[in-house]
């Protein structure tokens, strides 16, 4: 460019605007950090778990301060299918400034009789070193009782590094510890899980969830809001898809006292998993199988696994303590929702052949009416050896694709992580799971291809188990795993055989995690898209218009836009939860009561 044949004012504009770039032509890229801690500095080579690197995450961060570049810390909002993990700089989301009037996040969408839930994360600003705060959220209502909402603070665990494909992080959030005051660190931020009861009995339209972030010593506060449509039209039954986990009074080197197990249970019991291997019997004692089994029962239980039956070669007094037991049963009419477990675990094909199947036919013959249940590939000759087929998504005997639903043994889906005496079909590790640093999408999405496959349950191994490795985590916040599981098991599993922690005190109670908020949010799911089969199926479907049905009966199969099949999925929250939405749209258009 010829700079003596630009007219004057234009060649003036010209060098005013290529001043800029000049000035950055000689700046150094690192003087970007320029205003960071020396924590923020060291993250500058690195990426994010998405592959972006820092200096674009710096950007957008830095982005959510531009209209208050004074403010020490920010909110952020997200959904409750991520897990947020412990580097302000990762987080995406819905972002609010200290001093913002009437900040309001997106709307959710919510079924009545669910529980809708929400994250939030203090974002200390670039630079500055966090601080304590106080939080709080309320539901307001038009009209009637305000849903209860609690506010939890979530706990970053330092984990083993697994044989396994995740994020690169080594410190994954899962406890979830009821709180009102959290604090924020230069790089962690402090990551809050909401829960919004919605009663079944809540009326159609809108409620307003608020919340308060404040800094300890009150000088700022983040206020936002976050609507809820709710929506009406189906009845949610979430424990008519049963949800079940082994777990007990003892677990490593803990030991639950009786109030600490039955509020275990009722905690569990409360997100629609139903508690396995609780039932105790003594013949002499017979008060405390009843009370442990009305308990249950009145917090919604409706499957329950009592003793195994002994075999045929049993001790005459454990036989006889046992034909009590069955007696027991019938006489209170509880027999047909007891299960008891098979002898032989997860057995080969010989197993299956020379220890389930004459055991199954012993049972049946001695205490008929009592279903069996079994880990097990689907060996030829299954049925035999039980009523009840637990089996893995990526066996080498089951493809979902292809199989066709038998009479008997009923189909059941099995969540280990490390099944043993099996051969897979497609890699485990490929198919959702249920440990701590698996996405939260998995857990969730499990169910949904539980349902969608023609299982009529789900059993996951364990809720409770492994506590030796948990022992320490109030003190350190380290799953602690002094050797990987020991043949013919394998390999490291982090929070396999745990859906909740150990008590934080001597006197406290078991506390809840992530994992099993995102599995009771998987329950609700099915049990919408079982409400909606109904409801298409029966008179109320006549209430719906012709493009409405249409339009309900596509959106609830989720194949193939939210899955293809177990190995192969959609990996975005988004899709999951906009189908969701969608579904409830649609109810909501609707207008039904």
């Amino acid at each position: 460019m010829d700079a003596a044949r630009l007219p004057r004012t234009t060649a003036i504009a010209l060098c005013v605007a290529l001043i800029p770039t000049i000035v950055l032509a000689g700046a150094k890229p690192t003087d970007r950090l320029d205003g960071l801690t020396g924590v923020e500095k060291a993250l500058a080579d690195t990426v994010d778990p998405w592959g972006l690197p820092f200096g674009d995450q710096l950007t957008r961060f830095r982005g959510h301060f531009a209209a208050s570049p004074k403010a020490t810390f920010a909110v952020g909002v997200t959904h409750d299918l991520v897990k947020v993990l412990p580097n302000k700089y990762w987080f995406r989301g819905e972002v609010f400034l200290p001093g913002a009037e009437g900040a309001m996040a997106r709307e959710r969408l919510a079924c009545a009789g669910e529980t809708l839930s929400f994250q939030f994360a203090i974002l200390s600003a670039p630079g500055h070193k966090g601080g304590a705060f106080t939080v709080s959220a309320r539901c307001r209502v038009a009209s009637g009782a305000e849903p209860k909402v609690t506010v939890f603070r979530e706990v970053f665990l330092k984990t083993p590094v697994p044989p396994y494909p995740r994020f690169a992080s080594d410190r994954w959030p899962d406890p979830l510890v009821a709180c009102g005051e959290v604090a924020a660190k230069t790089i962690e931020p402090a990551v809050c899980w909401v829960d919004i009861a919605i009663p079944a009995d809540a009326t159609a339209g809108k409620l307003v969830c608020e919340v308060e972030v404040a800094s300890k010593g009150g000088e700022a506060r983040v206020a936002f809001a976050v609507p809820v449509r709710v929506v009406r039209g189906v009845s949610l039954d979430p424990k008519g898809y049963p949800l079940v986990a082994w777990f007990g009074r003892k677990s490593g080197p803990i030991v639950l006292s009786d109030e600490q197990f039955e509020g275990m249970c009722k905690l569990v019991l409360a997100h629609h998993c139903q508690p396995m291997r609780v039932l105790a019997w003594d013949p002499k004692a017979p008060e405390k199988f009843d009370a442990m089994f009305e308990l249950l029962r009145a917090n919604g239980q409706r499957i329950h696994q009592v003793p195994r039956a002994p075999g045929a070669n049993a001790r005459p007094q454990t036989v006889e303590r046992y034909a009590a037991l069955y007696k027991h049963l019938k006489a209170k009419g509880w027999l047909a929702s007891c299960i008891a477990y098979s002898n032989a675990d997860e057995p080969d094909t010989e197993t299956l052949r020379s220890r389930n199947v004459p055991f199954a036919e012993h049972v049946r013959k001695t205490y008929p009416g009592l279903r069996l249940f079994l880990a097990s590939e689907l060996h030829k000759g299954t049925e035999r050896a039980c009523d009840i087929v637990l089996t893995d998504l990526s066996s080498s005997k089951y493809d979902p694709r292809t199989y066709v639903l038998q009479a008997a043994p009923e189909l059941w889906h099995y969540y280990c992580h490390l099944p043993v005496r099996w051969q897979a079909r497609a890699p485990l590790t490929q198919a959702p799971n249920m440990q701590m640093d698996n996405p939260a999408l998995q857990h969730r999405l499990a169910i949904w291809m539980s349902y969608r496959f023609g299982a009529r349950g789900v059993f996951i191994w364990a809720g409770n188990r492994e506590w030796d490795k948990m022992a320490t985590i109030w003190r350190d916040a380290t799953v602690r795993v002094p050797r990987a599981y020991s043949f013919p098991y394998g390999g490291t599993h982090n929070g396999n055989g745990n859906l909740v922690y150990p008590p934080a005190t001597k006197s406290g109670a078991v506390v809840p995690s992530i994992r099993l908020k995102v599995l009771r949010d998987g329950v609700e799911d099915v049990a919408l898209l079982r409400a909606c089969k109904a409801l298409l199926a029966g008179e109320g479907g006549a209430k719906l218009s012709a493009d409405l049905r249409a339009n309900l009966a596509a959106l609830i199969d989720p194949v193939p836009d939210v899955f293809h099949h177990p190995h192969y999925y959609d990996n975005l929250p988004d899709t999951l939860l906009a189908r969701r939405d969608a579904i409830l749209r649609v109810l909501a258009e609707a207008k039904l009561p």
